[in-house]
């Protein structure tokens, strides 16, 4: 609401400028709305039940967890804020613009973090395998790239680790299910829309931050994949673990939210 709304509301008539120097005192100010996914009061209770069922966790046990998400990369065009030194009158100069492609000009990108290790990344290859549903997603990510990941890793620490999926469709369908049964793949029960509680959502934006940062950005599938590859190998040990490390601050931060949403 604009501030002369808020004010005659509370019933005050003051001028615009008067009323900035009010709010300003009070500490108030505006600010872009941060994005986040909607929570109705049942998506909230389902954070809210996952943080409580994990208080007790420490940073070892969240470091036997095999975090795995997918993230979207633009071949074209860039996708954070861009600003621009123009005059007035200039604002839909093509040179003035941040160009918005559509979705079919982007690459799926699928990985896996565990402790400071990445699992190897997979780019999917939609003219070849198709749209992302159960099978596709158990032919050419379970079964090449998930399952071996996690048996090496699990024999590794001597216990079975556990594996977290997002509640995309492909990963949450029967026939995913059934098949990570098959091969004995504890499974977090994950709640929707619940990005503040993984840690591998901040290696997305790291690695979308350092494409963005190359000083030719790659245009094609191909150059794009080379890039992504160069980039994800950039992101340290430390940084892995400071995002894992950081889960028993963020169950806290969603119990004190009581499942709303957080600063991560």
């Amino acid at each position: 609401m604009p501030l002369t709304e808020v004010a005659a509301a509370c019933g005050v008539q003051a001028c615009k400028r008067t009323l900035q120097k009010a709010f300003r005192i009070e500490g108030y100010s505006h600010r872009v709305a941060w994005k986040k996914p909607f929570l109705d009061a049942r998506k909230r209770g389902l954070p809210l039940a996952f943080a409580q069922a994990h208080q007790g966790w420490s940073k070892d046990d969240w470091r036997q967890v095999i975090w795995t998400d997918e993230c979207y990369v633009w071949l074209s065009g860039h996708t954070s804020r861009l600003w621009v030194t123009r005059c007035p009158g200039e604002e839909y100069n093509d040179d003035c613009l941040l160009p918005k492609f559509p979705k079919k000009n982007s690459i799926m990108v699928w990985g896996g973090i565990l402790g400071g290790t990445n699992s190897e990344i997979i780019l999917w290859d939609k003219d070849n395998w198709g749209s992302i549903i159960a099978k596709s997603y158990v032919d050419n990510v379970l079964i090449p790239v998930l399952q071996p990941f996690w048996m090496r890793e699990s024999e590794r620490a001597g216990q079975p680790l556990w594996l977290m999926e997002d509640g995309a469709s492909a990963p949450r369908a029967v026939y995913t299910r059934q098949a990570q049964e098959g091969y004995g793949i504890p499974k977090f029960d994950w709640p929707p829309s619940s990005p503040d509680h993984n840690p591998i959502e901040n290696v997305w934006y790291i690695l979308q931050d350092m494409l963005n940062k190359r000083p030719v950005r790659p245009e094609g599938r191909e150059a794009m994949a080379e890039a992504i590859r160069e980039e994800r190998q950039k992101i340290s040990e430390v940084h892995l673990l400071t995002f894992i490390d950081s889960m028993p601050q963020r169950i806290e931060a969603v119990l004190a939210a009581s499942g709303g949403h957080t600063r991560w």
